[in-house]
């Protein structure tokens, strides 16, 4: 009888061990992984720091501040080095971080690791669209593959979230006080400028998918002003919904004319070897585009209202990596160019 009371107390004192252990295992891990995420987080921070100082080289260079390109956006050229030599693994004390994102080359294809920063201004700026421009939101919506309804729902819907005023901005898609009283969960418009993409959500007609859709192609910086973009460093989709927006009996051209420029802007864009974002990029000129003469007007009316060369707001992708508990923490900054000011920040 003893013999068996004392096998009992070490089966019992050996499971005993055996929870103990385990849970000092779980908690070593939390801690290392813990440890890590501090690490890794600071990590990422040294790269918008460094993100900063290369805006501000940049400024300060009369040559490399007059444009922005997908290769040096907001950044000073370095001979004998490339983008990823700038921004790729800069090792720290344990670890490292990069800057970086995914860009499409066309609406469709597999996205592809580019080095560098980006520009705000390859983007339609929410806080710009009126009725006068409201064209070239409603169209990008339409490239993204949904219906004209739907594209004018939400474009008329963003003018009249930011409007001071109730009244719509179109009796059929316009959304003021009313009808989001009318709701479910009822809550009032804005009535001011957006101030983050997220607020998007709140707008009439746009749904999770729309936003997820919409969100790689618009911002909310500057806080106001013209509806400019950048034609060195916008997307195909972006590039061919301001063409198709802008063309008509204006410039006597039509959605035929946006096309076949978009092709040639960004043929030439690519330059000799035809792949973006490589040594041989060029800058957009009109003088060096073989255009006919609707694409040439198409393309003068195009830059003469919504152009723009220079990246005002910069949105850097720094990721962290703490190398010895291999613990990863990602920075998305915007970074603003005159003052350096971090306009908006959100870390994973």
């Amino acid at each position: 009888m003893v013999i068996i009371t004392v096998l009992w107390v070490l089966v019992l004192l050996s499971f005993l061990s055996l929870s103990l252990g385990q849970n000092t295992r779980i908690e070593f891990a939390l801690a290392n992984n813990f440890i890590g995420k501090i690490k890794s987080k600071y990590m990422a921070w040294g790269g918008v720091q460094y993100a900063q100082h290369l805006i501000e080289e940049d400024t300060a260079d009369e040559e490399s501040s007059k444009f922005d390109s997908l290769t040096w956006c907001a950044v000073r050229p370095v001979a004998g080095k490339t983008a990823e030599d700038l921004f790729r693994r800069h090792e720290l004390s344990d670890g490292y971080f990069e800057i970086g994102y995914w860009r499409r080359q066309a609406q469709g294809e597999k996205p592809v690791r580019a080095y560098g920063m980006t520009d705000e201004e390859r983007r339609i700026n929410l806080n710009t669209v009126t009725k006068n421009n409201f064209l070239i939101l409603s169209t990008l919506i339409q490239e993204l593959g949904y219906e004209e309804a739907v594209a004018l729902t939400v474009t008329h819907g963003v003018i009249d979230w930011r409007d001071p005023d109730d009244v719509l901005n179109d009796p059929e898609y316009g959304a003021e006080l009313d009808y989001y009283q009318g709701l479910e969960k009822p809550y009032r418009p804005k009535n001011m400028q957006f101030e983050s993409l997220e607020e998007l959500l709140l707008v009439r007609g746009v749904s999770p998918e729309l936003y997820a859709d919409l969100k790689p192609y618009v911002t909310v910086f500057p806080p106001g002003g013209e509806l400019r973009i950048n034609f060195d460093t916008a997307s195909e989709i972006m590039l061919r919904s301001l063409a198709i927006a802008v063309s008509g009996r204006a410039s006597g051209t039509d959605e035929n004319d946006a096309e076949s420029l978009v092709r040639k802007m960004l043929d030439y864009r690519r330059g000799d070897d035809r792949i973006e974002d490589t040594a041989d990029d060029r800058i957009l000129e009109a003088d060096g585009l073989v255009l006919n003469r609707r694409e040439q007007a198409l393309f003068v009316r195009m830059s003469n209202l919504h152009r723009t060369r220079k990246a005002n707001f910069v949105r850097v992708f720094v990721t962290g990596v703490d190398q010895n508990r291999l613990v990863t923490s990602t920075i998305e900054a915007v970074i603003g160019r005159d003052n350096l000011d971090i306009v908006y920040w959100k870390r994973n």
